[in-house]
């Protein structure tokens, strides 16, 4: 059985960030087999807008091509969570 981990890293450093090297240590110490899903936040995320609360409070099959569009990534990320058997965030403390 495959086992499938969310990694959620938080810390705005790309190199020398101690919470990303703690978040590579607990992902290997599950070994081979295992899929690993990476959300990197220092890449940014896109603000929850008007257009975007708009879709989410519409009726999923009274919604346009443009409220699926805006509701998208959100569905995506909501789906990488249920998906995942373990969930890892490398949370830096500044």
């Amino acid at each position: 059985m495959t086992r499938s981990i969310l990694r959620i890293d938080a810390s705005a450093r790309r190199d020398g960030s101690v919470s990303r090297d703690l978040a590579d240590r607990i992902v290997a110490r599950f070994g081979d087999g295992v899929t690993v899903t990476t959300r990197d936040l220092a890449t940014g995320l896109p603000l929850i807008d008007e257009a975007w609360i708009g879709a989410n409070f519409t009726p999923a099959d009274q919604r346009t091509e443009a409220q699926r569009a805006a509701l998208a990534l959100s569905d995506q990320l909501v789906a990488e969570l249920q998906a995942a058997d373990t969930l890892v965030i490398g949370l830096p403390i500044y």
